[in-house]
């Protein structure tokens, strides 16, 4: 049974070594079974940040707060490559109530996890630049906008629109007015800083959130800097093409009623 299942098996004793292992490890972890018996688990797994939900919930049981429950940890694969992992872990005790053992059963779900991070991806990311979309720029900007009425933390909003990039797309193509597209975003996202929120807003409009350093002089100096990085050609398949762009700046004030007023005043 230990080596028909496609989870890998572990027993442990009430010290929390392996005693007896599954052969499914060797997938798992890209080791054999053999390796893992009589060791304490958790040190052999990973560091001590990155096992505690399983410590925790392993001390659960040996404790005897729970007689089963789960937790998700991120393993390490002997060829070094991240293993997403979920445990179901039950103990059993004798009749005075002291753990003898848990039984643990793994489930890899790296191949889950990563397409439930690639669709969270999708939903909130455009996808032709890799930035936030007008979706998530909106969920972005109403927490600001609530941050600003809770407790005045500044805001500044500014929109930005290409020009002469119709003629891009009408004299080299599609393919040529996506690569430049993706070019103005690298230098957009080169150009504002870290916590800014860089968005695509559609088509050739762009918008940046940002709550640092908001002040009129230190928003026109960052729409003085990303109309500089734009200076200079885009790059695409068969040779390159200037663009420029005009930059709308907004400060929001205290008595704003709802996000969307920022983005139009920008």
């Amino acid at each position: 049974h230990f080596d028909n299942s496609p989870l890998t098996v572990l027993e442990l004793d009430g010290a929390l070594r392996v005693t007896r292992c599954s052969a499914q490890a060797q997938s798992l972890l890209g080791i054999t079974p053999e390796v893992l018996i009589d060791r304490p688990l958790l040190p052999f797994l990973g560091d001590d940040r990155q096992m505690q939900p399983l410590a925790a919930a392993l001390a659960r049981l040996q404790h005897g707060r729970e007689t089963s429950n789960r937790a998700e940890v991120t393993l390490t694969h002997r060829n070094g490559a991240p293993v997403y992992s979920e445990w179901f872990n039950s103990a059993l005790t004798d009749a005075g109530g002291k753990v003898g053992s848990v039984m643990s059963l793994v489930q890899d779900v790296t191949t889950r996890t990563l397409a439930e991070r690639q669709l969270r991806t999708f939903a909130t990311h455009d996808p032709l630049t890799g930035l936030c979309n007008r979706r998530a720029l909106t969920q972005r900007l109403e927490q600001a906008v609530a941050r600003r009425k809770r407790n005045g933390t500044p805001i500044a909003l500014l929109f930005l629109d290409l020009d002469e990039f119709k003629r891009v797309n009408d004299q080299h193509g599609h393919n040529a007015g996506d690569e430049v597209l993706c070019e103005v975003a690298r230098r957009l996202r080169a150009t504002t800083r870290e916590a800014d929120v860089v968005s695509r807003f559609g088509g050739d409009e762009f918008v940046v959130l940002t709550e640092t350093d908001v002040s009129a002089q230190s928003m026109n100096a960052l729409a003085q800097r990303i109309l500089h990085a734009l200076e200079h050609p885009c790059h695409f398949g068969t040779g390159d093409t200037q663009v420029g762009a005009s930059v709308g700046v907004a400060l929001c004030p205290e008595s704003i009623g709802h996000a969307r007023e920022l983005i139009q005043w920008a």
